[in-house]
């Protein structure tokens, strides 16, 4: 098999992986993943200090290594308890007559993000010196040209004035991009 077939191969399997487990998780139970992520991460952000005060004053541990105890520990414990009412969430829609529903959206946004994920992935390849057969492989691969610019337009996106080295050549990708 040629370079870019394998390339395409492992694409279309990573998008394929996150449609499937999109579509297996459903749209409501990744919707309140992603909430609870988010929400976790502020939370432990806000919390740690505090906690790791508390760590440090009746433990033997210093500050610096409580504070990573206690964002890590309020962290993982917020995402634990989302998963577990997301669970919840996706059972009672299965429940339903809308848990097919559930599915399909689920299955197209587990797409969106698996193209946002190999979009990523193939940007940070094509930026660092790889070897010569996997940069052609990716340059003249078909999926590849589907998927990379997105990266591109999300940080164009986000970051229209403040683009870096990497986000304004990803940018430029995707603007000369014929997709």
């Amino acid at each position: 098999m040629s370079d870019v077939t394998v390339v395409n191969v492992v694409l279309l399997g990573m998008l394929a992986i996150g449609m499937i487990t999109g579509a297996i998780k459903g749209f409501t139970r990744q919707v309140i993943e992603l909430v609870g992520l988010v929400v976790s991460f502020f939370v432990a952000a806000v919390i740690a200090s505090w906690l790791a005060s508390q760590i440090a004053e009746f433990t033997s541990i210093p500050h610096t290594p409580s504070l990573v105890i206690a964002f890590i520990a309020v962290f993982v414990g917020g995402m634990v308890a989302f998963h577990f009412v997301a669970i919840s969430a996706q059972r009672m829609m299965h429940m339903t007559l809308l848990g097919i529903i559930d599915r399909f959206a689920g299955a197209a946004l587990g797409l969106v993000a698996a193209v946002l994920v190999t979009s990523v992935v193939t940007t940070v390849l094509l930026e660092l010196p790889i070897p010569d057969d996997l940069r052609s492989g990716l340059e003249d691969s078909s999926v590849c040209a589907f998927v990379q610019p997105v990266a591109g337009w999300l940080f164009e996106a986000v970051f229209p004035q403040e683009s870096g080295h990497i986000a304004a050549g990803i940018a430029m990708r995707a603007a000369a991009s014929p997709v």
